[in-house]
């Protein structure tokens, strides 16, 4: 199971640990939305990541999205390997690399 938690101060980062995975996306990828209504620029910390699939990928791909629409700056650390991976085949990376931090 994936754990989060947000500081509500600006310039708070939010922590991902765990597994980012089919079963427990859909518990995480609601958590951005209190960051994303209170700051300009949210900070991702996926060190703690330890396992990740291509639902994870896809949300973070609609964490930037959201970001992006809103005219908010979403900014990933740490961001696993495996992600970098599942990026690179589904032709993200530049995606990937224009949000890292």
């Amino acid at each position: 199971m994936s754990g989060t938690g947000l500081d509500p101060a600006p310039g708070a980062v939010l922590p991902l640990s765990g597994r980012l995975v089919f079963d427990s996306v859909p518990a995480v990828w609601t958590t951005i939305n209190p960051a994303l209504a209170a700051q300009d620029r949210i900070r991702v910390d996926l060190g703690d990541v330890q396992e990740i699939d291509s639902a994870g990928l896809a949300m973070i791909v609609d964490w930037i999205a959201q970001a992006e629409c809103l005219g908010k700056q979403l900014i990933l650390l740490r961001s696993p390997a495996k992600l970098r991976a599942l990026a690179r085949i589904g032709d993200l990376e530049g995606l990937l690399d224009r949000v890292a931090g």
